[in-house]
């Protein structure tokens, strides 16, 4: 290992640090986020995959032009720039275009409002009780409470108003 690293330019280490260090930090999140599931938030422009996927690709781009017989710095670092900004932004568009999944990765109460389900525990004047509401195919299970204090029976409809940390505020939702 010592003589490839020896044998290395200044930028082609360099590059070879980018791609490196880049590539753990871009498996070491997709790792985490596949084994704990929690976070599938947008990805702005400076977030952790955005970042390390620009220098992932800088680096690999980087060192693959440095190996060509008589590339200067400048003729290497440009283009790995640009290929990097190119992953850069690929990257964050794909997370953009898959924000609409973010409740089947960690549902938050908050993007159930307005949506319509149903009483699947009746809930008391004044209690708790448990809500179905759909989104994206699927039936979410809630804790509910009436908005008006009313009781709501089992298989009654009722809609989301409002969200208050992990659940929902409901009322029942008129039937002509």
């Amino acid at each position: 290992m010592e003589h490839f690293w020896s044998d290395q330019s200044t930028m082609e280490r360099v590059f070879f640090l980018c791609a490196l260090v880049g590539g753990m930090f871009f498996l070491a999140y997709f790792g985490r986020r596949m084994t704990a599931g929690d976070d599938c938030g947008d990805a702005g422009f400076f977030s952790l995959p955005v970042l390390t996927s620009f220098f992932t690709v800088f680096g690999v781009a980087g060192l693959a032009l440095s190996r060509r017989e008589g590339a200067a710095v400048p003729d290497t670092v440009t283009p790995a720039m640009i290929v990097g900004l190119g992953a850069m932004w690929s990257i964050r568009r794909i997370f953009r275009a898959l924000a609409w999944l973010e409740p089947i990765c960690a549902p938050e109460a908050e993007f159930f409002v307005g949506r319509e389900g149903y009483a699947c525990r009746t809930i008391p004047q004044d209690g708790m009780g448990k809500v179905l509401v759909e989104a994206n195919g699927r039936l979410w299970e809630f804790e509910a409470l009436s908005l008006d204090g009313d009781m709501i029976e089992k298989g009654e409809p009722v809609r989301a108003l409002d969200s208050d940390g992990t659940y929902l505020i409901v009322g029942k939702v008129e039937t002509p």
